[in-house]
């Protein structure tokens, strides 16, 4: 299955994937607030049980047709991920991450990153990622 991730650092052709070939950075995304900010902007968000394999998990209601997206908090408490592109969402991400980390967005089956800015629009947005709900 795709992931659609964004992170602090770029994809390094797929290098990323695994953890110890990382780079560093110093973000660290609080669980608690996250969750907050995620059910400020999505009432019709659903967060999953607590999991030992993630800091965060919850569904996304993301289209009139019933869509959700599925999407993580890493335990590194720095790495997001979806199951399905959703661009209002990388958008917002970048909203709520201060603007001096730098975030990029990449596919984990692609070697092509995009990065993140306060100035990224969601038609390059769409562009990167393609429109899966035709909306």
């Amino acid at each position: 299955m795709t992931s659609f991730i964004i992170a602090p650092y770029k994809s390094r052709g797929g290098r990323c994937m695994i953890p110890s070939l990382r780079p560093e950075s110093e973000l660290r995304i609080d669980p608690d607030e996250y969750k907050k900010s995620l059910g400020e902007q999505w009432a019709e968000i659903a967060f999953d049980d607590q999991s030992p394999y993630v800091a965060l998990s919850w569904g996304l209601l993301v289209s009139q047709k019933g869509a959700r997206i599925h999407g993580v908090l890493d335990k590194d408490l720095q790495t997001v991920s979806l199951d399905t592109p959703y661009e209002e969402f990388f958008l917002w991400h970048r909203s709520v991450i201060p603007s001096h980390y730098v975030l990029f967005l990449f596919n984990d089956s692609q070697f092509e990153d995009m990065e993140l800015t306060s100035e990224t629009t969601l038609e390059e947005l769409r562009r990167f990622c393609g429109d899966p709900f035709g909306e």
